[in-house]
């Protein structure tokens, strides 16, 4: 698997912490936010592959937040993720265009499942060169 660029928009630094250390530790690229207003402005300037985004950031639900990201960034897989799972957060989550909707804690097992799904939906986004005889 390529190294993804990894944002993890999450008002509690652990969980920021935690994400960064497993996927820097899988050999990927992360960046963490404590606040929405920066990873805009981050991804207005950065490509990411995968976007592990909470529902609630303060002030701002991360839903809203991940339909703007997709706007600026549509080949990136988005990743809700919320510790009060709910089947209308859900509903709305993927209505909005999240392709993952986790609990958390999360485990590191299951951070590697999701960078193995982000790393098969990068490889979907991108135009395929084969070969003849392939």
């Amino acid at each position: 698997m390529q190294p993804l660029r990894v944002v993890v928009i999450d008002d509690e630094p652990n969980t920021c912490a935690f994400l960064e250390a497993v996927f820097v530790a899988e050999g990927h690229e992360c960046r963490t936010f404590l606040r929405a207003e920066e990873a805009e402005r981050y991804l207005a300037a950065n490509e990411a592959d995968l976007a592990m985004v909470d529902v609630y950031l303060g002030a701002l639900n991360g839903i809203d937040l991940l339909q703007r990201l997709r706007e600026v960034r549509p080949r990136v897989y988005p990743v809700i993720m919320t510790a009060n799972v709910s089947v209308e957060t859900a509903a709305r989550a993927l209505a909005e265009g999240a392709v993952d909707y986790v609990s958390k804690p999360l485990t590191a097992e299951q951070v590697r499942t999701i960078a193995a799904r982000a790393d098969g939906f990068r490889s979907q986004q991108r135009p395929t060169h084969r070969s003849a005889g392939g």
